[in-house]
């Protein structure tokens, strides 16, 4: 009976172990000292513009990735965690946690567009460029949607 167990999972292993090895590679490139207080949350990359947006309790700290350095930060978002880009429409969408708002953002110059009240404590957030909808999670609630 253990034989016969060890051996279906050895199976089952097998073509995990296979795609895992088909797996991309990921290494460190750069190290970069940004500083700053408060802790960090999620971290979204901007492919085009080279920038990662960095949450941290109050504010998005914009890190230009090209020059290791911080270049803009999006302030007053109280309990940010997450930012949500959307190139197309150029603006991005920070989930402020402890104002129960979003923050629009410009894309290009990161001024605030407007400010959304949403649900209970919103968490992550993220762009679905398939359906063209941004969805938010509340930590208490659930998901929710914007736009």
């Amino acid at each position: 009976m253990d034989v016969k167990i060890s051996l279906l999972m050895l199976a089952l292993a097998l073509p995990l172990a296979a795609h895992a090895a088909d797996a991309p590679k990921y290494h460190i490139l750069r190290h970069m000292a940004i500083g700053g207080d408060g802790g960090w949350d999620y971290l979204t990359f901007d492919p085009a513009g080279h920038r990662l947006f960095i949450a941290r309790s109050t504010r998005v700290m914009v890190v230009d990735v090209a020059a290791g350095q911080l270049t803009a930060e999006i302030v007053n978002t109280p309990g940010v965690h997450g930012v949500a880009l959307v190139p197309d429409a150029g603006q991005g969408y920070a989930s402020n946690g402890r104002e129960s708002t979003v923050t629009v953002f410009d894309l290009k110059d990161l001024h605030e567009i407007a400010r959304i009240k949403v649900g209970d404590t919103p968490d992550a957030i993220v762009y679905d460029p398939f359906s063209k909808r941004v969805f938010l999670a509340l930590k208490l609630a659930g998901i929710g949607l914007l736009g």
